[in-house]
């Protein structure tokens, strides 16, 4: 079952840094990253870091999908966040494997990816003003916050694909290889929907 929300008590890990202490016990050594996916003879810390925040990314995007689920009037919608949702939460637990066939762990928050929960968190303040705009333009809000996070997810992946190209053959490189193949094309569909969607309810109020 993948981690959607990482906590202390639940194991987490992370970086010190100037306005951030980790207790003794949660606190993850520059070292300990620098052996992270040592066959890719790359930046172990680096990557390390960035796996983190794409898997912040992709758990963000279960609790979106389930914001704008909860949210939805229409059936036809909801269908499809469901969909998407479920998705999402599968991509958690290809990152999490990920990280640990590349000699990491999942439970540990980057100072990138806390950043992007942070960004995250007040995306989802938006969806929360319901009461103080009309149905149609709250609407249209929830695809354009969707899809600004679709797209995001996009890149992610489009990047680890060009990571995995330029590692020199190896295990590791397989492996990265292998959890691109199986979410970007889910990505993909994702970002279309978001984008169609978004453009039909446009043309629709337009009339053109």
């Amino acid at each position: 079952m993948p981690t959607l929300s990482i906590t202390a008590e639940k194991g987490g890990k992370s970086l010190p840094t100037l306005m951030t202490i980790v207790p003794p016990d949660r606190e993850i050594s520059f070292e300990a990253l620098q052996k992270f996916a040592t066959e890719s003879k790359g930046n172990g810390a680096f990557l390390a870091d960035l796996l983190s925040a794409v898997t912040a990314h992709e758990r963000c995007g279960v609790h979106l999908y389930n914001c704008l689920f909860e949210q939805t009037t229409r059936d036809e919608w909801a269908d499809r966040l469901e969909e998407f949702g479920d998705q999402t939460k599968k991509h958690v637990g290809i990152c999490e494997n990920l990280i640990h066939h590349l000699g990491g762990n999942s439970m540990y928050v980057s100072p990138w990816a806390r950043l992007t929960e942070d960004q995250a968190a007040k995306t989802l303040e938006v969806l929360l003003m319901s009461g103080s705009t009309d149905p149609f333009s709250m609407e249209l809000v929830q695809l354009e916050i969707l899809l600004s996070a679709e797209l995001k997810c996009h890149s992610n992946w489009h990047l680890l694909r060009e990571i995995a190209q330029r590692m020199p053959d190896s295990k590791e490189k397989e492996a990265l290889h292998q959890a691109v193949e199986k979410v970007e094309p889910e990505e993909d569909e994702h970002v279309e929907w978001a984008r169609s969607t978004w453009q039909k309810e446009i043309f629709s109020r337009s009339k053109l």
